[in-house]
Protein backbone atom coordinates (compact mmCIF):
# COMPACT_ATOMS: atom_id res chain seq x y z
CA UNK A 1 0.00 0.00 0.00
CA UNK A 2 1.54 3.43 -0.44
CA UNK A 3 0.19 6.86 -0.18
CA UNK A 4 0.11 9.87 -2.04
CA UNK A 5 2.15 12.81 -0.97
CA UNK A 6 0.38 16.14 0.07
CA UNK A 7 -0.04 18.34 -2.59
CA UNK A 8 2.42 20.89 -1.73
CA UNK A 9 4.94 18.21 -1.02
CA UNK A 10 4.59 16.90 -4.68
CA UNK A 11 4.69 20.24 -6.06
CA UNK A 12 8.55 20.50 -4.36
CA UNK A 13 9.45 17.41 -6.56
CA UNK A 14 8.30 19.13 -9.57
CA UNK A 15 10.52 20.95 -12.43
CA UNK A 16 9.44 24.67 -13.37
CA UNK A 17 7.42 23.02 -16.60
CA UNK A 18 5.40 20.87 -13.43
CA UNK A 19 6.70 17.51 -13.97
CA UNK A 20 8.94 15.16 -12.60
CA UNK A 21 11.23 13.41 -14.86
CA UNK A 22 9.17 14.75 -17.59
CA UNK A 23 5.63 13.52 -16.45
CA UNK A 24 3.85 15.98 -15.50
CA UNK A 25 1.74 16.50 -12.01
CA UNK A 26 -2.25 16.96 -13.87
CA UNK A 27 -4.81 19.37 -11.91
CA UNK A 28 -6.86 15.63 -11.79
CA UNK A 29 -4.71 14.14 -9.73
CA UNK A 30 -5.08 16.64 -7.01
CA UNK A 31 -7.87 15.30 -5.21
CA UNK A 32 -6.16 12.02 -4.70
CA UNK A 33 -3.40 13.86 -2.24
CA UNK A 34 -3.53 12.34 0.69
CA UNK A 35 -5.05 9.44 -0.15
CA UNK A 36 -4.23 5.24 0.15
CA UNK A 37 -3.76 2.92 -2.75
CA UNK A 38 -2.70 -0.66 -3.73
CA UNK A 39 -0.27 -0.73 -6.34
CA UNK A 40 -1.66 -1.73 -9.74
CA UNK A 41 1.53 -1.79 -12.07
CA UNK A 42 5.35 -0.96 -11.91
CA UNK A 43 5.48 1.00 -15.38
CA UNK A 44 8.46 0.02 -16.70
CA UNK A 45 7.65 0.65 -20.53
CA UNK A 46 5.06 2.23 -22.83
CA UNK A 47 3.73 1.83 -26.54
CA UNK A 48 4.17 4.52 -28.91
CA UNK A 49 0.29 3.94 -30.17
CA UNK A 50 0.70 7.00 -32.71
CA UNK A 51 4.20 5.90 -33.87
CA UNK A 52 5.53 9.18 -33.54
CA UNK A 53 9.14 7.33 -33.39
CA UNK A 54 8.72 4.47 -35.24
CA UNK A 55 10.23 2.04 -32.15
CA UNK A 56 6.67 1.29 -30.75
CA UNK A 57 7.94 -0.07 -27.17
CA UNK A 58 9.69 2.74 -24.84
CA UNK A 59 11.37 2.20 -21.68
CA UNK A 60 10.26 4.61 -18.18
CA UNK A 61 11.89 4.65 -15.06
CA UNK A 62 10.32 4.98 -11.07
CA UNK A 63 6.65 5.49 -12.63
CA UNK A 64 3.64 3.12 -11.10
CA UNK A 65 -0.28 3.26 -11.85
CA UNK A 66 -2.57 2.88 -8.78
CA UNK A 67 -5.63 0.47 -8.64
CA UNK A 68 -8.18 1.95 -11.60
CA UNK A 69 -7.06 5.66 -10.93
CA UNK A 70 -7.55 7.13 -14.17
CA UNK A 71 -7.99 10.82 -16.04
CA UNK A 72 -11.58 12.27 -15.75
CA UNK A 73 -10.20 14.94 -18.05
CA UNK A 74 -11.63 17.83 -16.25
CA UNK A 75 -8.84 20.34 -16.57
CA UNK A 76 -8.49 18.98 -20.26
CA UNK A 77 -10.94 20.37 -22.12
CA UNK A 78 -13.80 17.26 -21.14
CA UNK A 79 -11.24 14.50 -22.89
CA UNK A 80 -12.86 11.11 -22.59
CA UNK A 81 -10.00 9.06 -22.93
CA UNK A 82 -9.62 8.03 -19.36
CA UNK A 83 -6.41 6.83 -19.31
CA UNK A 84 -5.09 5.37 -16.51
CA UNK A 85 -2.77 8.02 -14.47
CA UNK A 86 1.12 7.64 -14.11
CA UNK A 87 2.13 8.35 -10.35
CA UNK A 88 6.18 8.43 -9.87
CA UNK A 89 7.74 7.09 -6.65
CA UNK A 90 8.39 10.47 -5.63
CA UNK A 91 4.79 11.59 -5.20
CA UNK A 92 3.77 8.53 -3.03
CA UNK A 93 4.98 6.97 -0.10
CA UNK A 94 5.08 3.79 1.22
CA UNK A 95 5.15 1.23 3.94
CA UNK A 96 4.68 2.72 7.39
CA UNK A 97 4.69 6.13 6.81
CA UNK A 98 1.99 5.75 4.26
CA UNK A 99 -0.35 5.95 8.17
CA UNK A 100 1.37 9.35 9.07
CA UNK A 101 -0.70 12.42 8.97
CA UNK A 102 -0.02 14.82 6.22
CA UNK A 103 1.35 18.10 7.20
CA UNK A 104 -1.19 21.09 5.66
CA UNK A 105 0.99 22.88 3.30
CA UNK A 106 -0.73 25.97 1.57
CA UNK A 107 0.18 24.54 -1.84
CA UNK A 108 -1.71 27.57 -3.68
CA UNK A 109 0.87 29.87 -2.74
CA UNK A 110 3.39 27.32 -3.71
CA UNK A 111 5.51 28.93 -7.04
CA UNK A 112 4.76 26.11 -9.43
CA UNK A 113 1.20 25.42 -8.39
CA UNK A 114 -0.21 27.54 -11.08
CA UNK A 115 1.93 25.97 -14.04
CA UNK A 116 0.09 22.82 -12.83
CA UNK A 117 -3.63 24.20 -12.86
CA UNK A 118 -2.96 25.88 -16.04
CA UNK A 119 -2.08 22.60 -18.04
CA UNK A 120 -3.09 23.89 -21.42
CA UNK A 121 -1.11 25.84 -24.22
CA UNK A 122 -1.37 27.29 -28.03
CA UNK A 123 -0.68 25.43 -30.51
CA UNK A 124 1.00 27.45 -33.43
CA UNK A 125 -1.90 27.12 -35.66
CA UNK A 126 -4.03 28.97 -33.21
CA UNK A 127 -6.27 25.97 -31.95
CA UNK A 128 -6.01 25.31 -28.53
CA UNK A 129 -4.02 22.29 -27.53
CA UNK A 130 -3.37 20.75 -24.14
CA UNK A 131 -0.24 19.17 -22.39
CA UNK A 132 -0.75 15.86 -20.42
CA UNK A 133 0.58 12.71 -19.10
CA UNK A 134 0.00 11.20 -22.34
CA UNK A 135 1.29 14.23 -24.82
CA UNK A 136 4.67 14.01 -22.61
CA UNK A 137 5.11 10.30 -22.95
CA UNK A 138 7.35 9.75 -25.94
CA UNK A 139 9.40 12.80 -24.86
CA UNK A 140 9.48 11.17 -21.31
CA UNK A 141 10.71 7.66 -22.46
CA UNK A 142 13.66 5.94 -23.83
CA UNK A 143 13.69 3.75 -26.94
CA UNK A 144 14.02 0.22 -26.11
CA UNK A 145 15.79 -2.24 -28.99
CA UNK A 146 13.46 -5.25 -29.78
CA UNK A 147 16.18 -7.62 -28.49
CA UNK A 148 17.37 -6.46 -25.12
CA UNK A 149 15.30 -9.16 -23.31
CA UNK A 150 15.22 -7.24 -19.93
CA UNK A 151 12.35 -5.60 -20.96
CA UNK A 152 10.76 -8.81 -20.94
CA UNK A 153 12.14 -9.89 -17.28
CA UNK A 154 11.19 -6.63 -15.52
CA UNK A 155 7.03 -7.55 -15.48
CA UNK A 156 7.89 -10.34 -14.25
CA UNK A 157 10.17 -9.37 -11.31
CA UNK A 158 7.97 -6.69 -10.07
CA UNK A 159 5.47 -8.58 -10.06
CA UNK A 160 3.33 -7.52 -12.82
CA UNK A 161 2.49 -11.22 -13.80
CA UNK A 162 2.94 -14.35 -11.97
CA UNK A 163 4.97 -16.44 -13.40
CA UNK A 164 2.15 -18.87 -15.21
CA UNK A 165 1.37 -16.49 -17.50
CA UNK A 166 4.90 -15.27 -18.15
CA UNK A 167 5.65 -18.45 -19.44
CA UNK A 168 2.44 -18.92 -21.47
CA UNK A 169 3.22 -15.54 -22.75
CA UNK A 170 7.15 -16.30 -23.92
CA UNK A 171 6.25 -20.01 -25.23
CA UNK A 172 3.16 -17.70 -27.50
CA UNK A 173 6.26 -15.68 -28.67
CA UNK A 174 8.07 -18.48 -29.33
CA UNK A 175 5.70 -20.11 -31.24
CA UNK A 176 4.80 -16.88 -33.00
CA UNK A 177 8.08 -15.94 -33.94
CA UNK A 178 8.55 -19.53 -35.50
CA UNK A 179 5.19 -19.24 -37.55
CA UNK A 180 6.51 -15.91 -39.07
CA UNK A 181 9.24 -17.21 -40.42
CA UNK A 182 7.84 -20.85 -41.62
CA UNK A 183 4.80 -18.61 -43.23
CA UNK A 184 2.44 -19.94 -41.08
CA UNK A 185 -0.46 -18.69 -39.22
CA UNK A 186 0.43 -17.34 -35.76
CA UNK A 187 -2.04 -17.28 -32.19
CA UNK A 188 -4.58 -15.99 -32.32
CA UNK A 189 -5.64 -17.02 -35.50
CA UNK A 190 -7.16 -13.75 -36.79
CA UNK A 191 -10.49 -14.19 -38.56
CA UNK A 192 -10.87 -13.46 -42.46
CA UNK A 193 -11.06 -9.73 -43.42
CA UNK A 194 -12.19 -7.83 -46.46
CA UNK A 195 -10.06 -7.44 -49.59
CA UNK A 196 -10.49 -4.07 -49.97
CA UNK A 197 -12.65 -0.62 -48.37
CA UNK A 198 -14.59 1.27 -47.37
CA UNK A 199 -15.76 -0.89 -44.23
CA UNK A 200 -18.76 -0.75 -42.80
CA UNK A 201 -20.36 0.76 -39.41
CA UNK A 202 -23.50 0.64 -37.92
CA UNK A 203 -25.19 2.90 -35.23
CA UNK A 204 -26.98 1.34 -32.14
CA UNK A 205 -27.42 4.38 -30.48
CA UNK A 206 -25.15 2.47 -27.60
CA UNK A 207 -25.16 4.46 -23.95
CA UNK A 208 -23.86 4.23 -20.77
CA UNK A 209 -24.61 1.13 -18.82
CA UNK A 210 -26.14 -0.97 -21.55
CA UNK A 211 -25.53 -4.50 -21.64
CA UNK A 212 -23.79 -5.83 -24.65
CA UNK A 213 -22.25 -9.02 -25.93
CA UNK A 214 -18.96 -8.69 -28.55
CA UNK A 215 -19.62 -10.30 -31.93
CA UNK A 216 -17.84 -13.21 -32.71
CA UNK A 217 -14.71 -13.08 -34.64
CA UNK A 218 -15.58 -14.34 -37.70
CA UNK A 219 -18.56 -11.16 -37.80
CA UNK A 220 -15.96 -9.02 -37.10
CA UNK A 221 -13.17 -10.10 -39.54
CA UNK A 222 -16.04 -9.23 -41.78
CA UNK A 223 -15.86 -5.32 -41.16
CA UNK A 224 -12.60 -5.18 -41.39
CA UNK A 225 -9.59 -4.09 -43.80
CA UNK A 226 -6.14 -4.84 -43.08
CA UNK A 227 -7.11 -5.74 -39.40
CA UNK A 228 -9.49 -1.85 -39.53
CA UNK A 229 -12.37 -0.69 -39.23
CA UNK A 230 -12.81 3.06 -40.25
CA UNK A 231 -9.33 3.01 -38.62
CA UNK A 232 -9.49 1.62 -35.23
CA UNK A 233 -7.24 -1.58 -35.08
CA UNK A 234 -8.45 -4.93 -34.08
CA UNK A 235 -5.96 -7.78 -33.41
CA UNK A 236 -4.82 -10.13 -30.30
CA UNK A 237 -5.67 -7.60 -27.51
CA UNK A 238 -9.62 -6.82 -28.46
CA UNK A 239 -9.71 -10.66 -30.28
CA UNK A 240 -9.98 -12.69 -26.68
CA UNK A 241 -13.19 -10.51 -25.68
CA UNK A 242 -15.56 -11.81 -28.87
CA UNK A 243 -18.88 -13.84 -27.18
CA UNK A 244 -18.35 -11.86 -24.04
CA UNK A 245 -20.82 -9.76 -22.27
CA UNK A 246 -19.63 -6.05 -20.59
CA UNK A 247 -21.97 -3.11 -19.59
CA UNK A 248 -21.30 0.08 -21.42
CA UNK A 249 -19.09 2.56 -19.54
CA UNK A 250 -18.75 4.88 -22.10
CA UNK A 251 -19.77 6.65 -25.36
CA UNK A 252 -15.92 8.43 -26.30
CA UNK A 253 -16.88 11.70 -28.57
CA UNK A 254 -13.50 13.99 -27.84
CA UNK A 255 -10.31 13.24 -27.18
CA UNK A 256 -6.77 14.89 -27.17
CA UNK A 257 -4.77 13.90 -30.13
CA UNK A 258 -1.14 12.62 -28.56
CA UNK A 259 0.52 13.93 -31.04
CA UNK A 260 -0.37 17.14 -31.44
CA UNK A 261 -2.30 17.82 -28.25
CA UNK A 262 -4.99 19.27 -30.22
CA UNK A 263 -8.84 17.94 -28.83
CA UNK A 264 -10.08 15.52 -31.81
CA UNK A 265 -13.85 14.53 -32.59
CA UNK A 266 -14.21 11.27 -34.03
CA UNK A 267 -16.74 11.04 -37.06
CA UNK A 268 -17.51 7.77 -35.80
CA UNK A 269 -17.57 7.53 -31.67
CA UNK A 270 -15.58 4.87 -29.80
CA UNK A 271 -17.34 2.67 -27.64
CA UNK A 272 -15.59 1.41 -23.93
CA UNK A 273 -17.07 -1.38 -21.96
CA UNK A 274 -16.27 -1.76 -18.27
CA UNK A 275 -13.34 -4.12 -17.35
CA UNK A 276 -11.88 -4.63 -21.22
CA UNK A 277 -8.62 -3.24 -21.00
CA UNK A 278 -5.57 -4.22 -22.72
CA UNK A 279 -3.48 -6.69 -20.92
CA UNK A 280 0.14 -6.51 -22.80
CA UNK A 281 0.61 -10.43 -23.22
CA UNK A 282 0.88 -9.77 -26.56
CA UNK A 283 3.29 -7.15 -26.54
CA UNK A 284 6.47 -8.07 -24.02
CA UNK A 285 3.16 -6.95 -21.09
CA UNK A 286 3.35 -3.47 -21.84
CA UNK A 287 1.96 -2.52 -18.26
CA UNK A 288 -0.61 0.40 -19.79
CA UNK A 289 -4.16 -0.39 -18.30
CA UNK A 290 -5.87 1.47 -21.10
CA UNK A 291 -9.65 0.84 -22.26
CA UNK A 292 -9.87 -1.10 -25.71
CA UNK A 293 -12.08 1.35 -28.38
CA UNK A 294 -15.03 -0.51 -29.79
CA UNK A 295 -16.84 0.29 -32.85
CA UNK A 296 -20.69 -0.34 -32.48
CA UNK A 297 -20.80 -3.07 -35.52
CA UNK A 298 -18.53 -4.76 -33.31
CA UNK A 299 -21.33 -5.29 -30.90
CA UNK A 300 -24.96 -6.55 -30.58
CA UNK A 301 -27.13 -5.62 -27.16
CA UNK A 302 -27.94 -8.50 -24.78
Amino acid sequence: MVRVRSAGEILATLDDEGATDGIPFMPEMWKYCGRTFQVHRVVDKINDWSGRTGTGLRGLKGFVTLGNVRCDGCAHGGCQAECQILWHERWLVQGKQAGERIRPVDEAIHPRYKVVTCGTRRAARGRPAYKCQITELVRASRPLQPWDIRQDLRPLISGNVDLAAFLVAVLTAMFNAVQRLRGGMGYPMMPPQRSSGPTPSDDLGLQRGEKVVVQDKEHIGRTLYRSRNRGLWFGAETLRFCGQAFQVRNRVERMIDESTGEMVFPKTPFIVLETATSTGEFLRFCPQNEYVYWREIWLKRC
